[in-house]
């Protein structure tokens, strides 16, 4: 008996250790439970979490009207306050490109004796304006031509962000022949607060060709129409997968300088389909995001139509943006395109010009397309309006698509500087110099617009 006592007591110290360590987590698990408890009561950090928005207002929106900056922010008044919500919100008024900067300050009135859930937040946001209103003189050289024109661009129509293009441009003349361009855009974003925007445009313009002696032509094009975009995210929002559809009515008339030949007529119904992704961020001095998507315009006999064809273009844009240098930027483009016959009496596609930079423009055609563009921008120290860019362009025309496996592409590369204009909606001032590596020349192209 003695015995199995002693042997018994030997082992309660295990025994004891055990259990004390047994009783240690078992109180640590009781403290953590009453700070839960304790936090839940509405006097830790959880307070935040039910705090609300009590009301929204505006400051800066001179143009701009309040019911278009309520329904692009991401929340209302009422709502749980979130500054991740918040910040998705400043960003998408910046994606607007309306404006030049926005912020915000929030003012709390939390009285010590209400519960958390009562506790709310007065929410001011501040914008500052670009000019919405702009008239900008265009001048164009090509080969020994000159064109020279004025273009009207007129932003955040109504303080709705509606949008309206009209260009005047004088190509000078031909055989004793002015040659003029016109062109006019509309564009109508989120009819009644909708997923669907409207746009309208008409383009008009006369070109003489000289190219066949004797058989010289006044050629006289235009093409006007309409298309419907939706977004197809279930928040009104725009950005994410969208569909286009869209209708056109495209003239050419054929006026034959040489009064002994026949003058001709061709008119062509086009519809539009296009679906896609789009979702790019306005950084101020640079953006980020990607958007690709696949459009087809197809012309048939079957509804009235007297040209038939169908054009597919498939394509995919990237704008990097690096966390070590936010303000640097490599873009990527890439299309591919097919057309079944010609269009107007013209191959589907051309290369050349702003689109593969060092080549006289319209210097590659056919009826199929691969084209690849790369840029990399870097801002200039102290000034980030102001970037430089290198830049590698890839691509070539074919008589079709199956060409394009074994048919080669022309080569650009350059340099080019780019201002952006932070006054103004969208205007990105840019010159290039470009190097044809195939044809062995240069090419200065400028603009005021993104390359892509």
């Amino acid at each position: 008996m003695n015995e199995r006592s002693n042997c018994v007591f030997k082992i309660c110290p295990l025994t004891a250790l055990m259990i004390s360590c047994s009783d240690l987590m078992i109180r640590i698990k009781n403290l953590l439970l009453l700070c839960l408890v304790f936090l839940s009561s509405g006097y830790g950090a959880v307070t935040y979490a039910f705090t609300r928005v009590g009301s929204i207002s505006f400051e800066g929106n001179d143009v701009t009207d309040e019911v278009f900056l309520r329904r692009t922010i991401h929340f209302a008044e009422g709502s749980v306050f979130d500054e991740a919500c918040l910040e998705e919100s400043i960003q998408a008024l910046m994606d607007t490109g309306l404006f030049k900067q926005v912020n915000y300050y929030i003012s709390s009135d939390i009285p010590e004796d209400e519960e958390a859930e009562q506790s709310q937040v007065d929410l001011v946001i501040r914008v500052r304006e670009k000019h919405y209103l702009l008239v900008l003189p265009r001048i164009r050289v090509r080969d020994n031509e000159t064109h020279i024109g004025v273009q009207l661009r007129w932003d955040n129509m109504w303080g709705y962000n509606h949008s309206l293009r009209y260009l005047v441009e004088d190509r000078g003349s031909a055989l004793g022949i002015e040659q003029q361009r016109n062109e006019f855009y509309y564009y109508f974003p989120n009819v009644n607060g909708s997923s669907y925007s409207l746009e309208f445009f008409n383009v008009e313009q006369n070109e003489v060709d000289e190219s066949d002696p004797g058989l010289e032509v006044n050629r006289i094009d235009s093409s006007s129409g309409f298309s419907v975009h939706r977004w197809l995210n279930p928040y009104h929002r725009n950005y994410g997968w969208f569909a286009n559809i869209g209708c056109s009515v495209r003239d050419r008339y054929n006026d034959m300088l040489d009064v002994a030949l026949v003058d001709d007529k061709m008119s062509a119904l086009v519809l539009r389909l296009e679906y896609g992704y789009s979702k790019t961020h306005d950084y101020g001095y640079n953006r980020a995001g990607k958007e690709f998507g696949y459009a087809v315009d197809i012309s048939n006999r079957m509804f009235g139509s007297e040209a038939e064809f169908a054009r597919h273009e498939l394509y995919y844009r990237s704008y990097y943006r690096f966390p070590s240098r936010p303000l640097d930027n490599l873009n990527v483009q890439t299309i591919l395109g097919h057309a079944s016959h010609d269009i107007m009496d013209n191959e589907a596609f051309d290369l050349g010009g702003e689109d593969l930079r060092g080549y006289d423009p319209g210097r590659f055609t056919g009826n199929a397309l691969l084209q690849i563009n790369m840029e990399y921008l870097r801002p200039f120290k102290d000034h980030p309006q102001w970037r430089y860019a290198g830049f590698i362009d890839l691509g070539n025309t074919y008589e079709d698509v199956a060409d394009v496996v074994h048919g080669g592409l022309k080569t650009g590369v350059g340099v080019g500087l780019r201002w952006k204009v932070l006054s103004f909606v969208k205007l990105s001032v840019r010159i290039d110099l470009g190097y044809a590596i195939n044809d062995s020349s240069y090419r200065i192209t400028a603009g005021t617009r993104y390359s892509y």
